[in-house]
């Protein structure tokens, strides 16, 4: 080679080549080449000739510094061998078929159609020869007196075995061979007993001149690969033809079988050669990540099942062109570029960005077994990391020198690299990678060249996924057909077709604009992106106008003043009565000069005086700062420091070093309210005023008080009421502590929607004691925290309508543990935006998710690249809307639009 430039350009030829399925060899100084049918073109042929002398001087070197490469694989004395013993990539795989017991997950089932005069002898003659040809098919595998795997071959007893379908309709021979393939493709192979190659013809029309048949073929992956159907497919494609016109097979014979290639690989694949193979996947996957964390449509089951669906598609010729030319221009290859690019939505989707995909080679650099059937096919495990501010062209150069140094090290079997690296092993998920890429250059159907016959493709759907995700690509005369094949454990359909958008439109933005960073390429249609954007945003509703929340409880004692507002033990108070009480400690209030949005701290136990003392400090124009007295003596005073509230209203004994003169105990002043006017107050408020401040819990420091105004808190309730469906025949159990927030939307929705709220003792509301408490209020809804949730008994409620469950993240596990009893919500959203932002209800085999905005909202997820993030992938929420509070307390810098955003 002339210089280093020269010689990078070869190896990138021969690697575009290799991917093409063209295999070249030195011979006597001759450039020998071999290629499946239709893929040399004239402009190939050019090239070719134009870099002959180069190739051989580039192979002639490559075959003196290893010699290896000279010495031929030699036929084998079977006379001598105690066991015949599996290839490297053989026993990984029957390795993997021990530990998952009776898998189907390795059944390659291929169908094509034939139309025209088929002599259906002629056809069983040709398949015999083939097995015939290569023992591979006619092995089957078993264990020798050491323990040890080894090879068994069988004499030849083939059978081709024959239904007839011509009398059902068309539609009916359809749904039929989908039904058979599934069987072929899910019934288990029995490995020692075989037979594990399988051939059936399924006649559709019997009928000159139209007569028409399906040839299903069945192999097990032990003894083939997509590179074997094909040249199965060609070497039926001769004999018939050959046989059909009286001639002997044309074929030449096999210089060696896939036993002899086992034999020798064995012998080769050792010692220092092995052990240079192995450092360098060692380095190479050195600290990876052990998944690749997709967001699926369910949770991951413990175990896979193997099963699986797939969806077609195809990427125009304009845009295959254009990619092409990147390609070209940056020295790589199609593959290369189209890998770079998946990659990219892969780190999209998972919000990672050390990715690791698996990827199959053809693993047939050695002319002598080229043209035999067997299962060389090795899977390599390429990593990608991107970074911030990458361009394309700098990914691509990382992923062309990745191939590079693959193709180089393809010789080590995976199990060999999995056993090196020695990942962290799960059963719920296959090592080192999850999500596989492949581009196919075998021979296909349309190749073929059948006397007499017409022959096309079957599209297959054999119900089996290996892997969580898998993407095949295969170039056609117009343009990539690809095949995204997923794990119905994990996704829906839905979910895929969404993901082959996301990679259509990527594809185009990285021809359109390759100097971007490519995690802000965008990857969503302008349709899909009006509809997160401004669909989903379209939450207006017309609540009428804004009212401050306790003149929304006064029109619901109006509706029903008889009706039961609250239940506390043994003690019941009706809305009338409940107002009233309110009405006489607001008026009570108001002797202390109390004025708008002045704050008052409550410091009380689950009661009924908890209740009337939150609705009088609204009446009397003032907001509400609610304290849980469990709370530690420090963080109280904190609160009532920091708060700066005027007024503490108590009970007896539950507060202590507080000023005593701004301290009213409710206990203590009853004698004072029997005295004070029962009727509503005509207080000046406003729905803009602060209806109550709540402090965070300070788990990312200290607590901060929470701003939260009348006009938010209706947006909640009336919302709550209509979506949680709350009426007077409702029951509400209020089960949240005091001072957390979801009990006021536990308070409010049930007091203005005329339903029953329930108080149970003061006691944590948990395990047994929650059971009996939601037995004995037969209440309809309940909020609850999921740590809540995980102490409850997992039974039946027959009056239990629904769980709203807040306040941390809600497993997948426990979802599906509740669902066959009742509804369950999941209500997210933080303090700052009233309680709740967003809301779904779960549904069953789903995985939980945060659901949409709630009336008069606005939310969007962001990645990191500040993205919006395509549904189901988490980031971080941004959220607008009439909901948001004003502020943090005390910190009037802090506006909603500053920790809160809404691009």
């Amino acid at each position: 080679m002339a210089d280093d430039i020269t010689k990078q350009s070869i190896e990138d030829f021969i690697l575009e080549l290799h991917e093409s399925g063209i295999k070249l060899r030195v011979s006597d100084n001759q450039l020998k080449i071999r290629m499946p049918k239709g893929v040399m073109t004239p402009a190939l042929h050019i090239r070719l000739q134009s870099k002959k002398n180069a190739l051989i001087a580039f192979l002639s070197e490559a075959n003196q510094n290893h010699g290896t490469e000279i010495s031929g694989i030699q036929p084998v004395s079977r006379t001598n061998l105690e066991s015949i013993p599996l290839s490297f990539t053989q026993e990984s795989l029957w390795l993997q078929e021990q530990i998952e017991t009776r898998s189907t997950a390795y059944n390659e089932v291929y169908a094509i159609q034939m139309k025209g005069d088929l002599q259906i002898e002629v056809l069983q003659i040709a398949l015999t020869e083939i097995v015939n040809r290569h023992e591979v098919l006619r092995t089957t595998f078993s264990v020798n007196d050491r323990g040890e795997p080894m090879q068994v071959i069988h004499p030849v007893n083939f059978a081709l075995s024959r239904l007839d379908l011509s009398h059902l309709t068309e539609a009916q021979q359809q749904d039929e061979i989908q039904v058979l393939v599934r069987y072929a493709a899910q019934t288990v192979l029995d490995l020692e007993q075989g037979p594990l190659f399988r051939c059936s013809l399924l006649a559709l029309s019997t009928q000159p001149p139209t007569q028409s048949y399906v040839l299903m073929i069945t192999m097990h992956h032990l003894i083939g690969d997509g590179w074997s159907a094909g040249l199965l497919l060609q070497e039926l494609s001769s004999l018939y033809s050959a046989f059909i016109a009286g001639n002997s097979s044309p074929l030449p014979d096999l210089s060696i079988q896939y036993v002899d290639y086992a034999i020798w690989q064995r012998n080769q694949m050792q010692g220092d050669v092995l052990a240079d193979h192995l450092d360098y996947w060692k380095t190479q996957l050195a600290n990876a990540p052990v998944l690749l964390q997709l967001p699926t449509d369910r949770p991951r089951p413990s175990s896979p099942t193997f099963r699986g669906r797939h969806v077609h598609f195809t990427l125009a010729i304009d845009c295959v062109q254009k990619l092409r030319g990147l390609a070209k221009q940056h020295g790589a290859t199609l593959f290369m570029v189209l890998l770079a690019a998946f990659n990219v939505l892969l780190a999209r989707y998972s919000r990672q960005y050390d990715i690791l995909v698996g990827v199959p080679f053809a693993n047939r650099q050695r002319s002598e077994i080229v043209p035999l059937i067997g299962f060389f096919a090795n899977t390599l495990v390429f990593r990608t990391q991107l970074t911030d501010h990458q361009i394309f062209s700098d990914l691509l150069a990382q992923v062309k020198q990745t191939t590079r140094d693959a193709a180089t090290h393809q010789d080590v079997s995976f199990s060999s690299i999995v056993s090196a690296v020695q990942p962290e092993r799960h059963a719920s998920y296959s090592p080192l990678f999850q999500v596989m890429f492949a581009m196919q250059n075998l021979p296909t159907v349309q190749n073929l060249d059948i006397a007499g016959l017409q022959t096309d493709k079957v599209e297959l759907d054999t119900g089996n996924a290996k892997y969580d995700l898998m993407l095949e690509l295969y170039e056609i005369s117009d343009g990539l057909t690809g095949i995204f094949q997923y794990s119905t454990d994990l996704f829906d359909k839905q979910t895929i077709i969404r993901m082959i958008s996301h990679f259509n439109v990527l594809l185009n933005s990285i021809v359109d604009k390759s100097d971007q960073p490519v995690l802000h390429l965008p990857i969503f249609t302008q349709s899909e992106y009006h509809q997160i954007v401004h669909e989903w945003n379209n939450t207006v509703v017309d609540s009428g106008k804004p009212q401050t929340i306790h003149a929304l409880f006064e029109q619901q004692v109006i509706r029903a003043p008889k009706a039961v507002a609250l239940v506390f033990q043994d003690e019941q108070l009706t809305y009338a009565e409940l107002n009233a009480r309110a009405n006489q400690l607001a008026h009570y209030l108001l002797e202390f000069s109390i004025r708008p949005g002045m704050l008052i701290a409550l410091v009380m136990e689950r009661s009924i005086e908890m209740i009337i003392s939150l609705l009088a400090v609204l009446k009397s124009g003032a907001a509400y700062v609610p304290i849980d007295p469990g709370y530690p003596a420090e963080r109280i005073r904190y609160m009532l420091e920091d708060s700066g509230a005027l007024l503490v209203l108590t009970q007896s004994d539950l507060i202590s070093g507080a000023d005593s003169d701004s301290v009213i105990d409710i206990d203590q002043i009853r004698p004072e309210l029997i005295s004070q006017s029962v009727q509503n107050l005509s207080t000046p408020t406003s729905p803009e005023r602060t209806a109550y401040v709540i402090y965070t819990s300070g788990s990312t420091g200290k607590p901060k008080g929470v701003v939260i105004q009348h006009h938010a808190l209706f947006n909640l309730v009336i919302d709550n009421i209509q979506r949680f469906k709350l009426s007077p025949e409702s029951t509400v159990i209020h089960v949240p502590t005091f001072g957390f927030d979801v009990e006021v939307g536990d308070l409010f929705m049930s007091l203005c929607s005329g339903a029953k709220l329930y108080l149970p003792a003061p006691e944590k509301l948990l395990g047994d004691f929650l059971d009996k408490q939601l037995q004995r209020s037969k209440a309809t809804h309940v909020s609850l925290t999921p740590i809540a949730l995980a102490t409850l008994p997992v039974k039946s409620y027959p009056f239990l309508q629904m769980m709203i469950v807040a306040g941390e993240a809600l497993p997948d596990t426990l979802v599906q543990t509740w669902l066959p009893f009742t509804k369950v919500w999941n209500a997210y959203g933080p303090t700052e935006n009233t309680i709740y932002t967003t809301a779904t209800q779960c549904q069953a085999e789903k995985k939980v998710h945060i659901g949409k905005p709630l009336s008069n909202v606005k939310s969007l997820i962001l990645d990191d690249a500040q993205n919006i993030a395509p549904v189901g992938v988490p980031g971080e929420l941004y959220i607008g809307g009439n909901q948001l509070s004003q502020g943090y307390l005390n910190r009037p810098e802090l506006t909603a639009e500053r920790f809160i955003r809404h691009p």
